[in-house]
């Protein structure tokens, strides 16, 4: 069965996109006094910035994809290394704008790489990669491919094995969690996703990309162990 291992990477958000975030805040239902209203309204506000890479409005940066035979790469962002990517097998388009990653990405999904019995695998994808992009594919007012929206097969690999393999309780895990526990990669995730913000801001781009692949990469290891 032809497959999909999808990871998305998020820059922070900034300007009139956090502004917006904050100025949407409301303090807990609960509060009545005025005073402490504010004071939860402000301490939301202070969350949404430190967290903001992780908002509705954050951009998307980087998209990895992995298939059966091609390994694909997109991003908001150039660098170069086309060539050099091309010879250890990553099909890496570069692009200026987070609405050009979004058409390249498009073009990728509704190539004939995919159809439509092609599986869609992420890791959080229910809770996060999927409505990050339907939403931005809304925002810039682009068509979300068939493959993004509800309905099509799709596997998060988290949920599936909160449900299926773990007796813990957990409805939530992180990726380094996984592959320690399947014996993928004993020492886990080796760099933290939180970082990636800061890989681009440095100008780490290449960082950045195999990053983002390697992700993908580990994405299929799991679905491989545990996605039939």
């Amino acid at each position: 069965m032809k497959y999909v291992a999808l990871d998305i990477e998020t820059g922070a958000a900034t300007g009139a996109a956090l502004e917006m975030e904050q100025d949407l805040i409301r303090p807990n239902a609960n509060i009545k006094n005025e005073d402490k209203k504010r004071l939860n309204v402000e301490e939301k506000r202070l969350k949404a910035k430190d967290r903001a890479a992780l908002l509705d409005s954050s951009p998307i940066t980087c998209v990895g994809a992995k298939t059966e035979t091609n390994i694909f790469s997109v991003t908001s962002f150039e660098f170069g290394y086309q060539e050099e990517l091309a010879e250890i097998g990553i099909l890496s388009h570069q692009e200026s704008t987070e609405k050009d990653l979004l058409v390249s990405l498009a073009a990728f999904v509704d190539s004939a790489v995919t159809d439509e019995n092609t599986v869609l695998v992420t890791f959080n994808g229910m809770g996060f990669d999927l409505p990050k992009l339907r939403l931005a594919y809304a925002r810039h007012s682009l068509e979300i491919p068939d493959m993004f929206c509800p309905g099509w097969h799709h596997i998060d690999l988290m949920l599936r094995y909160c449900k299926y393999y773990t007796i813990k309780k957990d409805y939530m895990v992180c990726m380094s969690t996984v592959l320690k526990k399947l014996g993928i990669a004993t020492g886990g995730k080796q760099i933290s996703g939180k970082l990636f913000p800061e890989m681009v801001d440095e100008g780490k781009y290449l960082e950045a990309v195999l990053y983002n692949v390697i992700d993908c990469i580990m994405t299929e290891q799991i679905y491989f162990r545990i996605g039939k």
